[in-house]
């Protein structure tokens, strides 16, 4: 859940849209609505408007009710030639001129395009903050949530802890209905910076209270970590049956990220592979294992993990040295691959892993002795590059003893 929302797609764009209504019949009522405020009363303007919009049978050259309103200086009618426009040029020209009339959802969907750089537009955060910086001053809580991230990360702003902290809390403490799930993503992330002590002295009562209530709407991250603060008696007392139970709960249902569920897939895979707590289990370890390893869950800005990395690594080592499963080193070796492949971001500081660096050194050691894949030296050595510049010492001892 700890991710960049490129998501926002304000209400208005895709109310209608997806029942297959026309652009134009949806907007009939919303621009005469909110044109009649401004147009002071000329009820044959407003009138006429409304025939355009709703496509009465009119003369071909008065076919332009948007144009008409939009020149005029109504945002509405500005953000919905915007909203129509195909040409990307014309969509950010009148997005940008309903924007800098105070139009709150051309706002929104320019602060994403270049967020998420949509449509040719270089991504440029710089430009996306300061968009959702204005949003937020209005009370906005999708743009209070993005400030919040974009600080936490450092996206178009120098990353700032307190600061993602404040925004967080002001999403969460907005009343407005219409983004529950914006709310809970922002009671979420509080819920972390308590438990890392991120932006904010930390506090495991706190968050353990955030997790609870979470876990009560059912939101499976929340679940797995009211898991691990039972099972580590963080923020609350000590108990390890209360901590299987949450990782089962957690593991049983879906989510939008996978992570709370992979995660507990993984947990419970340990829990019998060790004998923690539970009578070891090779065989229900296995089970829980090739269900974290398979899943699929997103990273955010547009990346998909490909199972769980801790998960593909454990599998890895259990067929290397036949641990609960006939030796295996093939399938040792297609593990290790995937371990090492694989990208992770930590769910407490959002830091990326470019892949296992041991899982990197051990398949570049299965390259070189021609275990579980065919003998390739050039490989293995390409491998050892990689893992070195990850960080793993023994890879970089390797490839100093190999210049020799």
């Amino acid at each position: 859940m700890k991710l960049l929302n490129s998501m926002f797609i304000y209400p208005f764009m895709i109310s209608g849209l997806s029942f297959g209504l026309s652009v134009s019949a949806i907007a009939a009522d919303y621009i005469a609505e909110e044109a009649t405020e401004q147009l002071e009363g000329n009820y044959t303007q407003q009138q006429l408007a409304k025939l355009y919009l709703e496509n009465l049978d009119l003369p071909e050259d008065s076919r332009k009710p948007y144009e008409w309103f939009a020149i005029r200086g109504y945002a509405p009618a500005q953000f919905m030639l915007g909203l129509q426009a195909y040409d990307p040029i014309n969509k950010i020209k009148w997005y940008q001129i309903a924007a800098d009339n105070g139009h709150t959802s051309a706002i929104a969907n320019l602060a994403y395009i270049y967020y998420a750089g949509k449509y040719g537009v270089p991504q440029d955060y710089a430009k996306a903050f300061k968009l959702y910086k204005t949003l937020a001053d209005t009370d906005d809580m999708q743009a209070q949530y993005q400030l919040g991230e974009m600080y936490y990360h450092g996206a178009g702003t120098p990353q700032s802890y307190s600061q993602a902290f404040t925004y967080y809390q002001k999403a969460a403490d907005n009343e407005k209905m219409e983004a529950q799930y914006t709310k809970m993503y922002a009671e979420y992330s509080l819920g972390l910076m308590y438990y890392s002590g991120l932006g904010v002295a930390q506090d495991y009562k706190k968050a353990f209270h955030i997790f609870e209530k979470l876990a009560a709407q059912g939101d499976t991250d929340a679940e797995y970590n009211l898991g691990v603060m039972y099972d580590r008696g963080l923020g609350v007392t000590q108990d390890k049956i209360k901590a299987k139970e949450w990782f089962e709960i957690a593991a049983s249902r879906e989510s939008y990220t996978g992570l709370g569920k992979t995660h507990a897939e993984y947990r419970l895979g340990k829990m019998y592979f060790e004998g923690i707590d539970v009578v070891q289990d090779y065989d229900v370890a296995l089970s829980w294992f090739k269900k974290a390893a398979s899943n699929s869950y997103f990273l955010g800005r547009g990346e998909m993990s490909k199972g769980h990395l801790l998960t593909q690594y454990q599998l890895g080592d259990m067929y290397y040295d036949g641990i609960g499963v006939t030796q295996d080193y093939t399938q040792a070796f297609k593990w290790y691959e995937q371990a090492a492949k694989n990208r992770y971001r930590s769910t407490v500081d959002g830091s990326w892993s470019k892949g296992s660096e041991r899982a990197q050194y051990l398949i570049a050691l299965m390259y070189y002795k021609g275990l579980g894949v065919n003998k390739d030296k050039a490989m293995a050595k390409e491998w050892l590059e990689v893992s070195c510049d990850n960080d793993y010492q023994a890879s970089c001892d390797y490839l100093q003893k190999l210049s020799k």
